[in-house]
């Protein structure tokens, strides 16, 4: 049962996607491990330029010069172009854009030549405000409205650290009318601002509102750097795909220097692909009442820089409420302090996100979902063959119980698979590899109030942990399967079945927990009486237990009680040292039935066990159970 999904494991890592190699070492525990490394992330393959037809900007008057606005000769450009046509910016030239630009539903914006063409937000021009203002006001007086153009979006900034709430956050005001001393704005300010306050561009550099849009072989440069006195995920974004829009496809585009978001994304059937992100304030893409939304083959490469300050920046690709039907597939993270994937909201309906194939190196964490609602959600959350090397953790955690979870043929270096009020999941056919021990560390694989769920065919290697289910608050993680795992070189519990936290707790039970042909095996390092924790109520069976440490300890009950004990049957318990040292006066309704026992200082087992069924074998093992796991 174990042979095929090993091997395939580890085939699978040598052809994994880019940014991944392999470094081979000796067998431990029969198991060959080979510690990966990160490579840079390979660049998107190249654009091939549009060759004939279009509208060209710098006929248009466009100047490219990296100095000089150039949006109101490209908006006259859009208008000639017309629905269906094609707008053809010139490659090697920087155009200057402060206010926002809208493709007309049908047209395609391209360049020529080899050399990018880059569309880069201005620096803000210098206003202040004379007077105070309020919450509500729409006219704001200011020192050199002449500065500022109709058209434009704008935000008064308070003096600050430069955050989402230093300015107008949420919404946006366009320029309806400039006066000699003030500038009207279309709606009313979320805040006050007091006199002295700067009042700067705010705006998304492209917003799509039309269908069949194509954006190509484009550079979006957010000048983060000049434009760092206020910065807002939504308002600051360098493409916005607007709500219902349709068929946008973004593909061999370069995102650098966002301001806040690089792409927001709120439309259907889009595709985002061969796209560069670099170098960003918030998240690559963020997506919100999306649908059909396939983002392939892109590079993510130091975003999140200012996480905290533009707010609503989670994940590297972050999507919030009321998503459906997205693929995340065949992309490459790296250099990212938050995590690769997060979805913090769950209460506005996500459904059917697949994660696949993707390559995930130093980041803060794979990925982070959470149900924050007190409402059960169900939703399609298929996470499988993704590749993370020293990424964190892989967390699906919930107030409420969620569901719909599979979790498969992924390989985690130095990171945990972590689940929390998760209803029928199914975690199979991962490798979790090499958790160095933090905080005192914590399981490989850990179901915590994770009802119904099947841990199948996973090897474990290296850590303090292996796998642990337990209760959380309240939930029991009952009728759970642990299945067909090897957990390996284990500095200690290589398999704890608990009730809360990792081990029982007073007056509640798990129900139904069956471990069942699993090879657990101890580090050399590991301590004596630590490999196994049967928790009340848990089956431990036709399993391969060995300690290079020289112990086994399977714990039963601290205390006797009513409601069941712990079953240990037709296993291979193997220890160098007694079988179960120390903890003896402490096991309670354990029960071993057909199983062979192994260990040159056995002592007699304690009370409360049944040793008649049991066969001792002093040369008997688990090496041929642990080689047909490789």
């Amino acid at each position: 049962m174990r042979a095929p999904w090993v091997l395939a494991s580890l085939i699978a890592c040598q052809a994994a996607p880019d940014g991944l190699t392999e470094d081979p070492a000796p067998p431990i525990c029969g198991y060959t491990y080979q510690r990966p490394t990160c490579l840079p992330c390979a660049a998107p393959e190249p654009f091939a330029p549009w060759a004939e037809g279009g509208v060209r900007v710098d006929d248009f008057g466009a100047a490219g010069d990296g100095d000089r606005w150039d949006h109101q000769a490209i908006q006259q450009a859009i208008e000639a172009a017309g629905e269906g046509g094609t707008l053809i910016f010139t490659g090697g030239k920087t155009y200057t854009v402060c206010q926002p630009l809208s493709p007309l539903s049908g047209q395609t914006w391209t360049r020529d030549g080899d050399a990018p063409a880059t569309l880069r937000r201005c620096d803000p021009p210098a206003v202040t405000l004379t007077a105070g203002v309020l919450a509500g006001d729409t006219r704001l007086p200011v020192d050199h409205p002449e500065r500022l153009e109709v058209g434009m979006w704008v935000s008064p900034v308070r003096a600050g650290a430069g955050t989402f709430f230093d300015g107008e956050g949420l919404m946006h005001h366009p320029v309806l009318e400039v006066f000699p001393d003030a500038i009207r704005v279309w709606n009313g300010l979320e805040q006050d601002y007091p006199a002295g306050a700067i009042v700067v561009p705010s705006f998304a550099l492209v917003t799509v509102k039309g269908d069949d849009v194509t954006l190509e072989g484009l550079t979006f440069d957010g000048n983060r750097g000049g434009n760092d006195a206020f910065v807002s995920w939504g308002r600051h974004s360098s493409l916005a795909v607007g709500m219902d829009t349709e068929r946008c496809h973004v593909h061999h585009n370069r995102f650098l220097d966002s301001q806040g978001d690089a792409l927001t994304m709120q439309g259907h059937n889009a595709e985002v692909d061969h796209n560069l992100f670099e170098d960003l304030n918030g998240s690559a893409i963020h997506l919100s009442w999306s649908e059909d939304v396939g983002i392939h083959h892109n590079t993510l490469r130091r975003t999140n820089l200012k996480a905290a300050s533009v707010q609503h920046a989670e994940g590297a690709i972050t999507w919030s409420l009321n998503n459906k039907r997205m693929e995340v597939e065949d992309n490459c993270v790296e250099e990212v302090e938050v995590p690769a994937f997060a979805d913090v909201m769950l209460h506005g309906g996500n459904d059917g996100v697949v994660l696949r194939r993707n390559a995930v190196c130093h980041t803060g964490g794979v990925l982070h979902v959470y149900n924050i609602s007190t409402e059960p959600v169900a939703t399609e959350l298929i996470v499988e063959e993704n590749r993370a090397i020293d990424a964190g953790d892989l967390i699906v955690a919930g107030v409420a119980p969620i569901s719909g979870l599979s979790v498969e043929g992924n390989r985690v270096h130095n990171g945990a698979i972590a689940l929390q009020r998760v209803e029928g999941a199914v975690v199979r056919g991962n490798t979790v590899e090499e958790v160095r021990v933090r905080d005192g560390g914590a399981p490989l694989i850990w179901l915590a109030g994770c009802p119904s769920a099947l841990v199948e065919d996973n090897t474990l290697f290296g850590g303090r942990y292996g796998v642990a289910v337990s209760a959380w608050q309240g939930t029991a993680s009952d009728w759970t399967q642990v299945r067909g795992n090897s957990a390996l070189q284990q500095l200690n519990y290589a398999l704890i079945t608990g009730t809360e936290g990792y081990l029982d707790a007073e007056g509640s039970e798990l129900t139904g927990v069956v471990a069942d042909d699993n090879v657990l095996c101890s580090s050399v390092l590991g301590k004596r009486d630590t490999l196994v924790h049967l928790g009340r109520g848990s089956v431990l069976a036709r399993s391969c237990v060995t300690s290079n440490a020289g112990g086994v300890a399977l714990h039963g009950n601290p205390e006797p009680r009513d409601h069941g004990g712990s079953l240990v049957l037709s296993c291979t318990l193997q220890a160098d040292g007694e079988l179960f040292p120390l903890q003896r006066p402490y096991v309670h309704d354990l029960t071993l039935s057909g199983n062979t026992l192994s260990s040159p200082l056995r002592e007699p087992l304690a009370s409360g066990q049944d040793e008649d069924a049991n066969r001792v074998a002093p040369d008997a093992g688990c090496d041929e159970a642990i080689s047909a796991s490789r």
